[in-house]
């Protein structure tokens, strides 16, 4: 498959694209930042632009947005400018890119989401059925976007739609740890009432994402984790996509 990866030039973007060749796939980045992973075409444009992404979905068998814009720092989430630009990424590039690919005719889009839309995951623990709280601008954004999707889906049933709630996702030289992706050092493995669970690793991330865009059919919103004993995240297994981890503790 010829897979866009919007953001693609980011952590996790870059993250998961050698492990997505390894499995025969043609990686395209598009974004405003050169990929540094080797063989990855490049292609320049703007998340919310509708021309651009246009021409950066030509030809594309499935498009996987990694695009995201967190604020970050104390009191960052209540100030004019880093909330506007969240939610014009996390939102409406989000719905430009579905709307594009509607268009074009592309066969399946891929939203990269987050367990963040669930409360207090991580800390206490929740069922993947339960369904999304979460708050504060990121929580409100990633919610928002999965609204868009399955909106999307509904109105264009020839798109399929997924999107993957990851649950820590991390660097392959971090692992079993996590760390924030803009971190230089991992946080540690993460843990809830003193049992660990693994991080997810970008071989086991990039295997979910070729998944949901090889599938057809109705629009699918899933839990993505290393957690198999569903220390945090329980209602999780078996998954609709026929995936699990091969990196996780025992």
């Amino acid at each position: 498959m010829r897979i866009v990866i919007v953001g693609g030039a980011g952590v996790l973007g870059t993250a998961i694209s050698p492990f997505l060749q390894q499995a025969g796939h043609q990686v395209v980045a598009y974004g405003p930042d050169a990929p540094s992973a080797a063989g990855v075409e490049h292609v320049l444009g703007d998340a919310t632009d509708f021309d651009e992404l246009a021409a950066g979905f030509a030809g594309a068998d499935a498009v996987v947005n990694f695009a995201l814009r967190a604020p970050r720092g104390e009191g960052r989430d209540e100030q004019t400018e880093p909330v506007r630009a969240a939610f014009a990424v996390g939102v409406g590039s989000v719905y430009a890119q579905l709307r594009v690919a509607a268009r074009l005719g592309v066969p399946a889009f891929v939203q990269i989401s987050t367990l963040s839309v669930l409360t207090g995951y991580g800390v206490r623990q929740r069922s993947a059925l339960e369904p999304a709280d979460g708050t504060g601008v990121y929580g409100v954004t990633k919610r928002s976007a999965e609204i868009a999707c399955e909106a999307e889906a509904s109105r264009t049933p020839e798109l399929t739609v997924t999107a993957l709630r990851l649950g820590y996702p991390t660097r392959a030289e971090w692992w079993p740890a996590w760390g924030n992706p803009v971190a230089t050092e991992p946080a540690g493995i993460p843990e809830l009432d003193g049992r660990q669970y693994a991080a997810l690793h970008p071989a086991d991330l990039a295997a979910a994402v070729a998944l949901a865009a090889a599938r057809r059919g109705p629009y699918l919103c899933v839990p993505v984790t290393a957690d198999v004993a569903e220390v945090a995240l329980t209602d999780q297994w078996p998954h609709p996509l026929g995936w699990r981890p091969l990196y996780s503790l025992p």
